[in-house]
């Protein structure tokens, strides 16, 4: 009887380890890859905020004013209010709206002369802190999309 109860044992042991195995591999398959997942709408139009601040404000550093305040505006004007700012407004007050259109505004009106490395600071500091806001917003309107 020994020998039996033994042999169950381990036909119920291997058993389980197929099926864990089996399982494990089920889930390789069928979870995409971070490679493969695709960027959305909102995903897309943060990211296009956040190369337009950038290159905003190093045509600024390179003494490139007007092109520089053209881009930081328009980052605002032609990306963030046409989408991401209409979608999110529902979901905070219209103070933390107007907080936000505040500081897409300030980064242009911060572009002045001269050029100072202080500037190019406090610019790049305010264009940090507006693409985590919007890469914030992004990823709460994708979550909202796909309940």
């Amino acid at each position: 009887m020994s020998k039996k109860f033994t042999v169950i044992i381990l036909f119920v042991v291997i058993s389980i380890l197929a099926v864990w195995w089996i399982v494990i591999a089920m889930k390789s398959v069928s979870a995409p890859s971070a490679s493969v997942a695709t960027v959305g709408l909102y995903q897309k139009q943060a990211n296009k905020i956040c190369k337009m601040l950038d290159d905003a404000t190093t045509l600024y550093q390179g003494g490139k004013i007007d092109k520089a305040k053209k881009i930081a505006s328009n980052a605002y004007w032609q990306v963030y209010d046409d989408i991401l700012e209409i979608k999110y407004r529902s979901q905070v007050s219209p103070s933390r709206i107007f907080a936000i259109e505040n500081t897409f505004h300030a980064i242009p009106k911060m572009m002045t002369k001269p050029v100072t490395n202080t500037k190019v600071s406090q610019i790049a500091a305010h264009a940090k802190q507006l693409c985590q806001e919007v890469n914030k917003e992004a990823h709460q309107l994708t979550v909202v999309e796909t309940k």
